[in-house]
């Protein structure tokens, strides 16, 4: 994918080529087909990418932040302020290209290596905890900062780093702070998460609606935790209206339509019928073979006679199916794929709702909804394994047809449902639901927060430059210039607020040192606040995910000694014609240069 430049963007155009430049000198006469960049350039390298993909986050930061907009190659517009999400839009990887006899090799093309473990580690961090990204390519960036613009010996600093690690996981959770799982105590952790991208009425709407969905659907352990399965809650889109418009649902929902104008289109207190496979006779409509669950039968007619007797049988095998569902008393069949035709009009006769292509996740969200069971083919099915809904309609909603359906469990699982008036708005609003669920699943199964707004970063550092007074070895220095560097933090919070990062700094450092630990800056008033009173809280997970992340990333790139690049050993014929194929003249020349792959 090519990347334009629509405006100042610090650093994407040399992020872009990166990739292309990072091979600068060819190694020795005995390294055969092996390019190297070589000692000395190695640190220079990793520093100077480490702070070009620092700052394509930088400026989204904070819920003061920008957005940044990306344009694909097919002209779809991204508006992205996820760390993980913005790195992996910028440096972006072709789809993996197999050869049926090598499935191991890769077609894989990146922009450069240290951008990539950086963007696994900010998808890793959001895939775990759901927020923390953009922090921990921050403080990654400025760790590997300070090791640049120092003497120190990379032996040292990598010891100083990992000793300020331990230390500073200890000290957070010190400095944490208990809070009861309530809707309230749920609410201030989700409010303080949409802030960061939503205008205040939008942010208190979601909040709301997230604390809604997550009601009654936590589950508590043995030892007094508790646990929240997000499958339960399913999240669903629709075009039109705006974020405001988005809403809880009690129960499972999804985007279908009733097939037949015959079907109830509201059945109440009915049994559920749950099937993964298809409501089929078996005979096929565009071959002449009879399928079964264990055979395929081809169907030789010699006579016309024998045309009539395939109708016959086809129709009594519907005949069959309709039969069996009225005896069992069903209601309505969720069925996974499709349903026939022939069936389809029995269905309609008998008053029984059947409802084709319905996803897998949406089946088993129904099973927990009514306490069915889902089974692969109707003459499976027993009475054991229907499941009891007390409703199920088919609404309108934006143009589509919606089917909604409550059972008897239906404080179990939850819908929500995002509306907005364009994809990019969905995309961004549906992406944060999905990742506020996974803060607040960390936050109940360990209830304690920490202040943001800087407040802990300022705290922090101050605790690690009094401990660093302790240690008379030389990591006292290491663990000093990682303080500093967790002052960037609460420095580009300032900035994107308007307020001077260095004097905001130096009062915040003031501050703390004379105890004042929950100051932090306030991005909406611009002003340092109280974190307690501006209620600004982090959770405990997210905050230890960010640290550890941030410091064992900068102590892997600190470890790199060398960046090779070898040329394609196995099936250089293959990859050769792949390149040919779907890769542009000129950035197919540019690879075969860097990458060591001669014609």
């Amino acid at each position: 994918m090519e990347i334009k430049r629509f405006s100042s963007f610090p650093g994407l155009d040399e992020l872009c080529q990166a990739g292309s430049n990072m091979i600068r000198q060819e190694g020795s006469s005995g390294a055969t087909g092996v390019k190297r960049i070589g000692e000395k350039a190695t640190t220079r390298e990793i520093y100077e990418i480490s702070e070009v993909t620092c700052n394509l986050v930088r400026d989204s930061f904070g819920p003061a932040g920008l957005w940044n907009i990306v344009v694909d190659e097919t002209g779809y517009v991204h508006r992205l302020r996820t760390g993980s999400a913005i790195l992996n839009r910028i440096a972006p990887k072709k789809d993996t290209l197999k050869e049926p006899k090598q499935s191991e090799e890769s077609g894989q093309l990146a922009a450069h290596p240290v951008t990539e473990i950086i963007s696994e580690m900010a998808g890793a961090v959001t895939r775990s905890v759901g927020d923390g990204s953009k922090a921990a390519i921050i403080l990654t960036a400025e760790v590997l900062g300070k090791k640049f613009n120092s003497t120190i010996d990379p032996a040292i600093f990598l010891d100083g780093c990992l000793h300020a690690l331990v230390k500073s996981v200890e000290l957070i959770r010190e400095s944490s702070i208990p809070l009861l799982v309530t809707r309230s105590g749920i609410r201030k952790i989700v409010k303080t998460f949409f802030d960061g991208g939503f205008v205040p009425e939008e942010s208190a709407m979601l909040a709301n609606v997230v604390v809604g969905a997550v009601a009654k659907k936590l589950q508590r352990s043995d030892n007094g935790t508790y646990l929240l399965d997000s499958d339960v809650i399913g999240i669903k889109r629709e075009i039109g209206g705006s974020i405001l418009d988005t809403r809880v649902l009690d129960g499972a929902a999804f985007s279908s339509v009733i097939p037949n104008p015959s079907m109830p289109r509201i059945v109440e207190n009915a049994k559920v019928a749950l099937l993964s496979g298809a409501l089929s006779s078996g005979f096929g409509r565009t071959d002449m073979k009879l399928r079964t669950r264990q055979y395929d039968h081809e169907i030789i007619i010699d006579e016309p006679d024998d045309i009539g007797a395939l109708y016959r049988e086809k129709t009594a095998a519907c005949t069959y199916i309709a039969h069996r569902l009225r005896n069992l008393e069903v209601g309505a069949v969720m069925i996974g794929k499709g349903l026939e035709p022939g069936i389809e009009g029995m269905l309609a006769k008998e008053g029984i709702l059947a409802v084709r292509n319905v996803y897998v996740e949406d089946l088993q969200r129904i099973a927990r909804l009514t306490g069915g069971k889902i089974v692969s083919d109707v003459t499976l099915l027993t009475l054991g394994d229907l499941g009891k809904a007390q409703f199920i309609k088919e609404e309108k909603i934006g143009g589509h047809s919606w089917i909604f359906i409550g059972g008897r469990q239906s404080g179990r699982v939850a819908t929500v449902l995002v509306r907005g008036f364009s994809d990019a708005i969905i995309d961004d609003a549906e992406s944060k639901i999905r990742d506020s669920l996974r803060v607040v699943g960390g936050f109940v199964s360990q209830p304690r927060i920490v202040l943001g707004g800087g407040a802990t970063e300022v705290e922090l550092a101050v605790c690690l430059r009094r401990y660093a007074d302790t240690i008379g070895e030389r990591q006292q220095i290491v663990i000093r210039l990682l303080a500093e560097a967790l002052e960037s933090i609460p420095a580009i919070l300032a900035t994107s607020c308007g307020l001077d990062p260095i004097d905001s700094v130096a009062d915040l450092r003031m501050l703390h040192v004379r105890g004042k630990a929950s100051m932090g800056i306030d991005v909406y008033k611009r002003q340092l606040a109280d974190m307690h009173q501006a209620g600004i809280y982090i959770p405990l997970p997210v905050y230890e995910q960010v640290i550890k992340s941030s410091f064992e990333t900068a102590a892997c790139l600190l470890r790199i000694d060398d960046i090779i690049a070898s040329r394609v050993r196995q099936g250089g014929e293959y990859w050769k014609k792949r390149m040919e194929q779907f890769t542009e003249p000129r950035r197919e020349k540019q690879i075969i240069k860097d990458y060591g792959i001669e014609r």
